[in-house]
C-alpha cells in the first residue's frame, strides 16, 4: 500500500490552533486574575468602611446616585417654626423626591403648613414662610368653632386629619344616678358631614411608626367648619354630655335618619342593637352602591367628553 505525502499545511494549520488555543487560554487566565484582584480589592475597602462605621450604624452599597434630602427629625406640628435641632438630611436617590429640600438652611424659620411626621421630607407643600392663618382657609358665610373631643386620638385610629369629613355623635345622661341603679345615656348624631379643619397628631410615635393611643383628660380640641346656627347649637350642647367623631368617605354626602341609641334599650331587650345594625348595614350598602355607580357615571363621562 502506498503512503501518503507528508502535507506541511496540515501541520501548519496544526501547530497555527495550538498557538491560538495558547493565546486565548493565556488571554483567559490574565482576565480571571484581574477579576479575582478586583474583587479582592472591593472587599478589602468595604471592609475598611464597615471597621470604620459607628456602631450599629448599617453599610449600603448601592451604585444608584443619591443626593442629600431634608427631612423631619422630629414630629413638627401645624404652625410650628421651623429650627435646625428639628431636621436631618438622609441621601435619597436622585429620581425620588425631587421637589424636596437639599438643605436645613432653606427651610431653618419657614413654618409648617400641616402636621410634618418624623421621617417626613421637607417639601414646598408642607412648609412656608408665611404663618398660616386659619381664617384664609374658612369657605366665604362659615365659621370655625372648636369643641373638646373625647378620644379624638383613639376613636378613629387616629385617622382623623385636616380636610376629612365628619359626623360628630353626643352621648348624654338620661338620669341622675341613683344607689342601685344603672346610669342611663343616649347617643345621637348631632350633625353630619361637617369638614374638619385642624385635629391634633400624636404626641409620639413608637419605635414601629404607629401612631400612639394617648388621650389627654377632657379630649382634644379639633376645630370644624360650620355655619353660626350650628356653632350656637354645638357651643350649647357641650355642656350636656360628651362629644366623639366617626370618620365618613370624602364621596360620601348622604344624610342618614337615625334616631339616636339609648342604654335604656339595650337594657331591655338586648338584642335590639344587633338588629338596628343589620338594618343599616343593608342601607349603608344601598348607599355605597348608588355612590359607585354615580362615581362610574361621572368618569365615563368625563372619558367622553375627552
Amino acid at each position: 500500500m502506498k503512503k501518503k505525502p507528508f502535507n506541511p499545511l496540515l501541520l501548519g494549520a496544526v501547530v497555527l490552533g495550538l498557538i491560538a488555543f495558547y493565546i486565548v487560554y493565556r488571554e483567559f487566565q490574565n482576565m480571571e486574575a484581574q477579576r479575582r484582584a478586583d474583587m479582592a480589592a472591593q472587599e478589602a475597602r468595604l471592609r475598611k468602611e464597615f471597621e470604620s462605621s459607628k456602631p450599629g450604624q448599617v453599610l449600603v452599597v448601592d451604585k444608584e446616585k443619591k443626593r442629600a434630602v431634608v427631612y423631619a427629625k422630629v414630629q413638627i406640628k401645624s404652625g410650628d417654626k421651623i429650627e435646625a435641632p428639628m431636621l436631618e438630611t438622609k441621601d435619597t436617590p436622585e429620581t425620588l423626591l425631587l421637589a424636596a429640600y437639599t438643605r436645613p438652611e432653606e427651610v431653618v424659620g419657614q413654618y409648617a403648613v400641616t402636621n410634618i411626621e418624623i421621617g417626613e421630607p421637607m417639601m414646598p407643600n408642607n412648609v412656608s414662610k408665611l404663618v398660616q392663618r386659619m381664617s384664609v382657609k374658612l369657605t366665604p358665610g362659615m365659621r370655625a368653632v372648636s369643641l373638646p373631643i373625647e378620644g379624638a386620638r383613639n376613636v378613629t385610629g387616629g385617622f382623623v386629619t385636616d380636610g376629612d369629613l365628619v359626623d360628630i355623635l353626643l352621648t348624654y345622661k338620661l338620669t341622675a344616678k341613683q344607689e342601685g341603679k344603672e346610669q342611663l345615656s343616649r347617643t345621637v348624631i348631632v350633625l353630619q358631614n361637617v369638614k374638619v379643619l385642624y385635629a391634633p397628631g400624636p404626641d409620639d410615635y413608637r419605635t414601629d411608626q404607629t401612631r400612639s393611643l394617648k388621650v389627654r383628660p377632657g379630649g382634644e380640641m379639633v376645630t370644624f367648619e360650620v355655619t353660626p346656627d350650628q356653632a350656637e347649637m354645638l357651643v350649647q350642647m357641650s355642656d350636656m354630655g360628651v362629644y366623639r367623631l366617626i370618620l365618613r368617605n370624602r364621596d360620601d354626602k348622604v344624610q342618614w335618619r337615625t334616631k339616636g341609641f339609648s342604654s335604656m334599650e339595650f337594657l331591655d331587650d338586648d338584642a335590639s342593637a344587633q338588629r338596628r345594625a343589620n338594618r343599616s348595614m343593608q342601607t349603608a350598602a344601598e348607599i355605597g352602591n348608588e355612590i359607585r355607580q354615580s362615581s362610574e357615571q361621572a368618569g365615563g363621562s368625563n372619558s367622553n367628553a375627552k
